[in-house]
C-alpha cells in the first residue's frame, strides 16, 4: 500500500495503524504502565518546551517517513522552524520530528521496534527507546548509541537545560487506597 492510499483510509476510533514499508500494521492498545511512562515524560517535556518557547511535544501523531511509511511515535518533539511552521490541523505531518520517542513494552514485537528505529534515523536527530522491563533508555543519534540506567539522568543537546531522572520516567504514582 502506498502512503497516499493509507492517508485516505477512513479514521478508525477503535484501532491504530501504521504503514511500514507498504505494509499496514495494527498497533496494539497501550497498557496503563505504558501510558504512565508517556505521561511522565510528556508533562516534563511540555513544561520545558513551553517555558523555553523552542518547540512542542506531541503524543501519537502520524508522520511521513517516506512514500510507503507512516509512523506514530509514542511521543515526538518538533523544534525551531519546523515547530513554528507546523500546520497543526494537517495529518500526516510531512516532516519528521527532531526527536522520536518509543516506549517498548514486553508485548511489543522487538524486531518491529528495531526496524522503526532504523527508519527514524537518519531522518530524526534522536530516537529514544524506553525499555519498560529493564527500566532503561536507549538514545540513538547519527553518531552513537547511549544506554541509560535508572540512576542516570536523561538529557539531550537538543533540549539545553532540560533533564529528567530515568527513575522518574518509569515511576508510577501510588494508587490511592480507600
Amino acid at each position: 500500500m502506498t502512503g497516499t492510499v493509507f492517508d485516505c483510509l477512513p479514521y478508525d476510533r477503535l484501532h491504530r495503524f501504521e504503514l511500514f514499508g507498504g505494509e499496514c500494521i495494527e498497533i496494539p492498545s497501550p497498557t496503563p504502565e505504558h501510558q504512565r511512562i508517556v505521561c511522565n515524560l510528556l508533562f516534563s517535556l511540555d513544561r520545558y518546551l513551553d517555558s523555553q518557547n523552542i518547540g512542542a511535544v506531541y503524543a501519537s501523531i502520524e508522520y511521513v517517513f517516506g512514500e510507503n511509511t507512516r509512523l506514530r511515535p509514542d511521543l515526538s518533539i518538533i523544534l525551531g522552524d519546523d515547530w513554528r511552521n507546523l500546520d497543526v490541523n494537517r495529518i500526516p505531518v510531512p516532516r519528521p520530528p527532531a526527536i522520536a520517542i518509543e516506549v517498548l513494552s514486553p508485548s511489543e514485537r522487538t524486531r518491529y521496534s528495531t526496524d522503526k528505529a532504523d527508519i527514524y534515523l537518519p531522518q530524526v536527530r534522536e530516537v529514544w527507546q524506553l525499555i519498560t522491563e529493564e527500566r532503561a533508555i536507549l538514545i540513538h543519534n547519527s553518531a552513537e548509541l547511549a544506554i541509560l540506567g535508572e540512576d542516570d539522568e536523561l538529557r539531550s543537546p537538543l533540549l539545553p537545560g532540560w533533564s529528567f531522572f530515568v527513575k522518574q520516567v518509569f515511576d508510577a504514582r501510588k494508587a490511592a487506597t480507600h
